[in-house]
């Protein structure tokens, strides 16, 4: 999807695909204006039953092939960014994208105390466990840096964006 997922998936019980137990899936907005313009933020369970038939949480081997396919790490994070949007952190810095496949990622507001953050990090959640199976891994575009990373989600009810991709 070239764009963050904005669904709001019901926020009834459903199975945690890794155990089988019941948990419920999560959708969080804390900014009207930026979840319009930049979709709704998901725990790991909303996220993985939110994407629509004939699509899917994209696992890290597929962020990987975008990002190569992209021209690498540091040249697929200024390509696939949006054009505005990031926030400055550093004097004579341009954190924003040429966005040349219309990918527009953009950063998002995480928690209505997130005001000092605001406007300088995106996360994303992939479908793929870290090494060892506890945590779910998710893409990692902040402002200030050039690649995009893959970090392990503390929690499974952290709130993150969403991008599918077509099955």
């Amino acid at each position: 999807m070239a764009q963050n997922l904005n669904y709001a998936l019901p926020e009834t019980p459903v199975l945690n695909p890794d155990s089988g137990t019941l948990v419920t899936p999560v959708i969080r907005c804390y900014d009207e204006d930026n979840c319009a313009k930049n979709g709704f933020l998901y725990n790991w369970y909303a996220a993985y039953y939110s994407c629509p038939a004939g699509w899917h949480l994209p696992s890290r081997d597929e962020w990987q092939t975008l990002i190569k396919s992209m021209g690498g790490n540091e040249e697929a994070n200024a390509r696939l960014r949006a054009t505005s949007g990031w926030r400055i952190l550093n004097r004579d810095e341009n954190p924003n994208g040429t966005d040349d496949c219309g990918f527009s990622l953009a950063p998002v507001t995480y928690s209505p105390a997130d005001t000092s953050s605001t406007k300088y990090k995106l996360f994303v959640w992939t479908s793929s466990d870290n090494y060892n199976g506890v945590k779910k891994l998710y893409a990692e575009v902040i402002s200030y840096r050039k690649d995009i990373l893959f970090n392990s989600a503390s929690r499974f009810s952290d709130n993150m964006t969403v991008r599918c991709i077509k099955d």
